[in-house]
């Protein structure tokens, strides 16, 4: 039988299950500018985070709530933030959504990108009254939109706030989410639950308008997070990586814990992209129960097949792959592993399979046949290859032994053994400190703590014990960090928690848990986007779908949710209960601490910078001179210590240099830049830091550096005939008029002519 990967019935198995209702109010504002992304939102919810549950927030990228019915499970947001970072417009991705999701009448959106296009969509079956609008006021759009709210005047006023506010952007995205309040918000808190509407819009009288609410702003610089959900239909009980349409990048294998479907997912992550990017790539039959999955060439053809092996019958099941995209069902097979398997892994010269109390190591190229058995003391969990001898491996039992097993041959011997005396569910391998022996980690649920267990080469263990507080479940061993030593990780069970224990050169430290997916049972290190840290594959009951942990040069996602970044600002009204204040109200105190720890410092919208030119010629001698303002957000000089840097930012083409920097007091800053001998375009970042958290000016510099010179018509002379054969040409629509190469022909080209000539 064959299985080709792409599959026109996979779409139903990401279909996005229905969440309780979330009425709720949303306002979105970006400024097509600077950048700058705003989302807020409150509902009627309470004893929860609506943060983790609506919002997408990408710097520089564009802004989501994912409302009425909403995304509990996040695939819509992970749908919608890929096709973001592709650069579909929000109303196509509206489109694109539609079809994705079998339940987008029950749901509500608002979607802003940072080059200012704009969409709102109210589903027929989002509740009463429901609604949104969008609009432009100078430099801004926006997005308003509701569900179970009051009435229309809920989204009218706030519409009219941000219209008629003075202010900055944070100014009016606070003074709409106060006019929501004043209309009454969410009708279930200010009105009725079941009849929202029934008081008029606002209510004579109220005392809230909602329990729980939040509100971002992302600015340039800020650290983004949003880990991707991908649906596989039910909980994943095994995944692993395999490269299957052999384009050099790792694609995920997915089986359900259940019925143990399979689902492919190909990695489809952007060139240079910080996020991964996954899309569904076809099934494939699996087995009941599934223990575990693993990639190896088990047909001797050197491509990588797929491997499934079940819990309770201990069946193993081979998919032999083309490499080309298709897998072939080439094996089903009984181990003999007495009461049910625990895991598989490439190991001890073959292929690992263990049971509850047998190992067996069966031949990778030879149709899996058994080439040694052992039989242990029960209770057997799992299984650790020794990176230091190929014949070597380790494997742990529910007590806390474990056993160092050495194969010769069809004989496995016992060399050695150690005792935790806790139960083990997960071991790793690896030279964690680099001193060429094989050390360990190994995890307990029930003591809740992980053991690194340090080798001397001659079967002693310095074992360094971390105390979780959360129920270990697998382990890993990876360089988290990108730093050349290897980290001991832990993923937990049934919370949404990673550990990492930082290796910094053999000095081993544990770092504050991170979040990755809700009830997670997995944890697969792999650097999927191929920066050097890797990503941490899991996956979620809650989701019913693959969760990739997305590692950002050593930092993963501060909290669950698309909305998982460090933004400028982050205030949010969490886990609150019915009787405390209204959500707005607590926002509203916390908006103005906020502004008040901002005085005096350098804000980077309201501070100006400005290039006194567009262009340089390669080699001229010529400068490029940028005039730096820096003010806080009252527009006050911020004339304090400022570490200011100037630099090329991303996709520049390194043109340019920066010269030199010079104070010239109360804020005030000029900086010099040359040009290079090739041409190109460099985008000009500054950024300023006073001690605290550096902020980069809003919008960054272009200067280009142009092969161009002012003779236009290369006659050896520069006068008026060169303008003269510019104006032609540009009338003409001839391209050689695109001065500064951007594609048109427009004003900026004949600017740009004209400081080229004087710069002559």
């Amino acid at each position: 039988m064959r299985f080709p990967l792409r599959s026109l019935g996979t779409a139903a198995l990401l279909s996005v299950s229905a969440g309780s209702a979330q009425a709720t109010w949303s306002i979105l504002i970006a400024d097509t500018r600077t950048g700058e992304i705003g989302v807020a939102s409150a509902t009627c919810l309470f004893g929860m985070d609506l943060r983790d549950l609506t919002p997408l927030l990408i710097t520089g990228v564009g802004g989501l709530t994912a409302q009425s019915y909403g995304d509990t499970s996040g695939q819509n947001r992970t749908f919608i933030r890929d096709r973001l970072l592709e650069g579909y417009r929000p109303e196509q991705i509206i489109d694109l959504v539609g079809n994705f999701d079998p339940g987008h009448q029950t749901r509500q959106y608002g979607l802003v990108d940072a080059q200012g296009e704009v969409a709102t969509f109210t589903g027929s079956m989002a509740g009463a009254w429901a609604g949104g609008v969008t609009g432009h006021v100078g430099d801004l759009v926006y997005a308003v939109q509701g569900n179970v709210l009051t009435g229309q005047p809920v989204v009218a006023l706030a519409e009219q706030a941000i219209i008629s506010t003075q202010g900055d952007l944070p100014e009016k995205l606070m003074a709409a989410m106060e006019a929501a309040y004043l209309m009454g918000g969410d009708g279930r808190c200010s009105c009725n639950a079941s009849l929202p509407e029934s008081c008029g819009s606002p209510p004579p009288s109220f005392t809230k308008s909602a329990h729980i609410g939040y509100m971002l702003i992302a600015r340039a610089g800020d650290f983004s997070a949003a880990n991707g959900v991908y649906g596989i239909g039910a909980e994943p009980g095994a995944i692993t990586t395999i490269d299957f349409d052999s384009d050099g990048r790792p694609d995920v294998a997915s089986a359900t814990i259940f019925a143990g479907g399979i689902t492919l997912l190909r990695n489809v992550t952007l060139p240079g992209g910080a996020f991964t990017m996954l899309e569904p790539a076809g099934t494939l039959p699996g087995l009941q129960q599934p223990v575990a999955m693993l990639a190896t060439d088990a047909t001797g053809d050197g491509l990588d097949d797929l491997l499934v092996l079940t819990q309770q019958n201990s069946n193993l099941r081979l998919f032999q792959s083309d490499g080309a995209g298709t897998f072939t069902l080439a094996l089903d097979r009984v181990p003999g592993a007495l009461g049910g398997s625990r895991d598989l892994q490439c190991g001890m010269g073959g292929i690992v399979v263990v049971g509850r109390q047998d190992v067996f190591v069966l031949e990778p190229a030879g149709g899996l046949a058994q080439l040694a058995h052992t039989t242990l003391t029960p209770d057997l969990r799992s299984f650790a290859p020794d990176p230091g001898n190929q014949s070597a491996g380790y494997v742990a039992n529910a007590s806390g032994r474990i056993v160092r097993l050495v194969r010769s041959g069809d004989t496995i011997s016992v060399d050695g053994e150690h005792q935790l005396g806790v139960d083990v569910v997960s071991l790793a391998a690896g030279d964690a400190n680099a001193d060429g022996h094989t050390d360990l980690l190994a995890v307990s649920t029930n003591a809740k703590r992980a053991d690194l267990m340090l080798g001397d080469g001659i079967g002693g263990w310095n074992v360094q014990t971390f105390s979780l507080n959360r129920l270990g479940r697998d382990a890993m061993m990876a360089d988290f960090d990108n730093d050349g030593d290897l980290d001991p990780a832990v993923i937990s069970h049934g919370q949404s928690n990673l550990f990492i224990i930082r290796n910094d050169a053999g000095n081993f430290v544990m770092q504050p848990e991170t979040p990755v997916a809700r009830a997670p049972r997995i944890g697969v290190p792999c650097d999927m986007n191929g920066d050097g840290f890797p990503e941490v594959i899991s996956g979620s009951a809650e989701a019913q779908g693959v969760v990739i942990g997305d590692n950002f040069a050593g930092r993963f996602a501060a909290t669950l949710g698309a909305a998982a970044g460090d933004y400028f600002m982050q205030l949010n009204v969490a886990d609150t209960n019915q009787a405390d204040p209204d959500p707005v109200l607590l926002l509203r105190d916390q908006f103005d601490q906020w502004r008040a720890g901002l005085t005096g410092k350098v804000d980077a919208v309201q501070s100006q910078a400005y290039l006194d030119v567009m262009a340089l010629p390669a080699s001229s001698t010529r400068q490029a001179v940028i005039s730096i303002r820096l003010l806080d957000w009252q527009a006050d000089p911020v004339a304090g210590e400022v570490n200011l840097r100037v630099q090329p930012g991303p996709n520049s083409d390194g043109v340019s240099t920066v010269e030199s920097i010079d104070n010239l007091g109360a804020g005030n800053y000029r900086v010099y830049l040359s040009a290079g001998d090739s041409a190109g375009t460099d985008r000009v970042v500054i950024s300023a830091d006073a001690g605290e958290r550096r902020v980069e000016l809003m919008p960054s510099l272009v200067l280009r550096v142009v092969d161009e010179s002012g003779d236009f018509n290369a006659d050896g002379t520069i006068n008026f005939y060169d303008v003269q054969s510019f104006l032609r040409a540009f009338a003409g629509g001839e391209m050689s008029a695109d001065l500064n190469t951007d594609g048109a022909l427009d004003v900026a080209d004949v600017e740009l002519l004209l400081q080229l000539i004087q710069g002559a």
